[in-house]
Formats: structure tokens, sequence, C-alpha cells
């Protein structure tokens, strides 16, 4: 009589098995997180070695990217951003964005135009106040630059 003989997977084979499973997606998702913060890290580079920086005049400079540009705590997307800061590295006078109210405020996204932190209004009724920056321009005029999404509903 011939003998039946099955095999089977023991339970340290199944566990390694499981293991190198489990380290392989934990690669893959360290490795997306990674490259999302060099990215970040590059543009921050990009933007202060930006020829930005060296426009004759430059008044005010506001940039959602860099870390010195809103309070920590505001850096979530969905939060409210209640002060947008200069980074304007030809002035002492800082001409920082102020919301006027919570209920004014834009949010902030973290994965905004392109991937890239932006700060985002509703279009209804969000805005951001800089005081003091228009009295000195009032004989001369100011040019306004931004990189702006119109997202239609």
């Amino acid at each position: 009589m011939k003998q039946k003989i099955t095999k089977a997977f023991s339970l340290i084979e199944l566990s390694i098995v499981i293991l190198i499973i489990g380290i392989l997606v934990a690669g893959v998702t360290q490795s997306s997180r990674l490259i999302k913060q060099m990215r970040l890290a590059m543009i921050k580079s990009m933007t202060l070695n930006s020829p930005v920086s060296s426009i004759k005049d430059l008044a005010v400079w506001l940039e959602s990217t860099m870390d010195v540009s809103l309070i920590d705590g505001e850096e979530s997307t969905g939060n409210t951003i209640s002060a947008w800061f200069d980074i304007n590295p030809q002035s002492s006078t800082k001409y920082n964005a102020i919301s006027p109210s919570a209920s004014e405020s834009p949010t902030y996204l973290a994965d905004g135009i392109n991937g890239l932190p932006a700060i985002s209004g509703d279009g209804t009724n969000d805005s951001m106040l800089i005081n003091g920056l228009t009295d000195s321009f009032e004989g001369t005029g100011f040019t306004w630059i931004g990189v702006i999404q119109w997202v239609r509903p």
C-alpha cells in the first residue's frame, strides 16, 4: 500500500514570508515619504536661491513652502492661516499678511499646487491684510506676482 505524503508550509516559513512582505510594504511607504521630503527640501533651496531676493526694491515676499512663512501649528491640511510672514531678505521692516478674523482665514493645503504646500481661499470671504504696505507706494505703484491655481467646483 502506498503511503500518501502531504507537504505543507510550517508556521515558521509562513511567518518569514509575512515578515518579508511587511518589510517590503514599509520600504515602499517610507521611500515615497522620503521622496516627498527631498522634493520639498529641493524647492526650499531653489526658493532661497531664486532671483526674487535680488529684485530691486522688493517690498514683501510671501511664500508657502518655507518653514518660517507660517505659524508651526497651522501647517497642517485644513488648518486656518492667521498669519503669513514676509521672508523678504532685503528689508528689516516686515509686511506680514494677517487674517482679520477666523471666519475670513484661508486654509493651508500640504498637497496644494503641484503637490507643494499652498494657501487656499474659498473664493467668497477669505482675506489677509498687509498693513502699511500700500502707503509707501501711493506715488509709484507696485507690481504683484503670484502663482494661483483656480479650481472650479
